[in-house]
């Protein structure tokens, strides 16, 4: 393969696998919140209760954090690592 076909099937295959990771990732957020339900009603009679509460609702605040600033609404094109700004861009690749 020539240097530039390379790049090329390259990016092609960056973009179908950024696509891959934001169409999964929503399935991604309601499994953690399904699964920390499920963790909290297993251990509620032997732990706190306050205790398990305020980590829920830490998690929940994160997951929802992560949810508002990297997911991509649906038919939106998302944004690449390293663009500096925009709904879907990753935290760590803004400057």
């Amino acid at each position: 393969m020539t240097a530039p076909a390379e790049r090329a099937f390259n990016a092609r295959v960056d973009a179908g696998l950024t696509r891959l990771l934001y169409d999964n990732f929503p399935h991604a957020l309601i499994t953690n919140v399904v699964i920390s339900l499920l963790l909290v009603a297993g251990v509620w009679q032997a732990q706190p209760h306050a205790t398990l509460l305020g980590w829920l609702a830490c998690l929940w605040l994160v997951t929802h954090w992560v949810a508002g600033n990297c997911c991509v609404p649906t038919g939106a094109a998302p944004m690449m690592p390293g663009r500096k700004s925009g709904r879907g861009a990753l935290p760590w690749a803004r400057s």
